[in-house]
């Protein structure tokens, strides 16, 4: 265990990027594996940062879908550290993908984009950043054999490939 946040226990960590760091936690009160996205200290001070991270945690808790993770907790605008928790999702990240179909970042950033533009129309959700490494699957689309991000699906480029040969119009998906 690297620490104690709350209730939630820091086993690991499995991603970070320029905001946060993104850890495999357990919840002690609901005996739970989840991820736990913890702002970087730095940016924890600025009150710009925090006032976008709490806009990401309010945005993504209004979603509601499949290829989007839920937000479990928040740890609120005047909390001393600021995190996120959803829950955990195992599998192959998106840079994984992407280096195991022969895409580029930017191809299945554009694929993704694309797929999902019509599904967050009218939420006020808004994707500013995409950080490959720690996008894992959900356990339905593990199930499946499909793999997602916390906020896009694997199953997107999929669709956004069809899409992109002019197979699917992407607002029926």
């Amino acid at each position: 265990m690297i620490r104690t946040l709350g209730r939630y226990q820091l086993l690991e960590q499995v991603g970070s990027g320029g905001m946060a760091v993104v850890y495999r936690g357990r919840d002690s009160a609901l005996e739970r594996e989840v991820a736990v996205k913890l702002l970087h200290p730095h940016l924890a001070q600025a009150a710009e940062s925090r006032a976008r991270f709490s806009r990401e945690a309010r945005a993504v808790a209004r979603l509601a879908h499949p290829g989007i993770v839920e937000i479990y907790d928040y740890s609120g605008d005047g909390a001393p550290e600021a995190y996120l928790v959803t829950e955990f999702i195992r599998g192959q990240t998106l840079r994984d993908f992407a280096q195991d179909t022969g895409f580029s970042n930017p191809e299945v950033g554009l694929l993704i984009g694309r797929a999902l533009a019509g599904r967050a129309a009218g939420s006020g959700a808004r994707q500013r950043e995409s950080r490959a490494a720690s996008r894992p699957e959900t356990r339905a689309e593990a199930a499946r054999g499909s793999s997602k991000s916390p906020v896009m699906a694997r199953r997107s480029v999929a669709v956004g490939l069809e899409a992109a040969k002019g197979r699917w119009p992407v607002a029926s998906q």
